[in-house]
């Protein structure tokens, strides 16, 4: 009898262990599983395919807002890295807020540059804008001429001529890698909605060297901020602090 006990208590402890190492495999097995997914998707790895968001169909189309004030030195350089991002449907809007160097006049010379119609929607308060201009080379890139009012009042400005649903804002100085905006747009396209923005700093951000003789070219490698383009988001986002009353 004390045998027959003695059996079935190694039996249960068998089987105990069986399972435990089971639960513990298998646990295992998950923690791994969710690692290599979360980073697909919080690194955004460069390996991941991104192919079908190539597809016009399935993409946000996208206004890019480009600011510039004063950036002779890089800005064409700037403009031809957006112009050759890898991304179904977008616009590049440079903005030429009152500079006072040959910015506007580089972005002509190279651009073929001829100014157009466009309607502009007030729907943020900005420095007046006097002319927009387009590429007879590249019809998705507009320029805006207008009154010096700062970076805020610039992105406004191209918020109020943007025609796509999503914003996004980039430095004149700043150069990108050809599928930035499919990596920072992924998060948006997936959640149907839900993520309203997205951006980030490049994991491998680098000056790069001066390759112009007059001003200073430091540009840099860097990752564009996407917005969706609601009104109250800008509105609070790219608005110019109200000034105080004196006392």
């Amino acid at each position: 009898m004390a045998l027959i006990v003695a059996v079935l208590m190694v039996a249960v402890l068998l089987a105990v262990l069986v399972y435990m190492m089971g639960i513990v495999v298998f646990y295992t097995f998950l923690l791994v599983v969710s690692f290599a997914h979360l980073r697909r998707t919080y690194r955004l790895d460069d390996w991941e395919p991104y192919e079908e968001l190539l597809d016009v169909s399935y993409a946000k189309p996208v206004s890019i807002l480009v600011p510039a004030y004063n950036e002779e030195a890089g800005i064409v350089g700037s403009v031809r890295s957006l112009l050759s991002i890898e991304y179904p449907e977008y616009e590049v809007i440079v903005i030429n807020d009152g500079s006072t160097d040959r910015t506007l006049e580089r972005l002509v010379e190279h651009f073929g540059l001829r100014p157009v119609y466009r309607v502009v929607r007030r729907q943020l308060a900005t420095k007046e804008i006097k002319t927009i201009y387009r590429s007879s080379a590249y019809p998705h890139l507009f320029v805006l001429d207008k009154e010096n009012g700062g970076k805020a009042d610039a992105l406004n400005a191209g918020i109020n001529v943007a025609r796509y649903p999503y914003i996004c804002s980039i430095d004149g100085d700043s150069v990108l890698e050809r599928r930035a905006f499919l990596k920072v747009m992924k998060p948006m396209i997936e959640s149907d909605g839900e993520v309203i923005a997205s951006g980030g700093e490049h994991p491998h951000r680098q000056r790069l060297p001066n390759r112009t003789r007059r001003g200073s070219a430091s540009r840099a490698v860097a990752a564009p901020a996407c917005h969706y383009a609601n009104d109250r988001i800008f509105a609070r986002l790219f608005a110019r602090p109200p000034r105080l009353k004196p006392l």
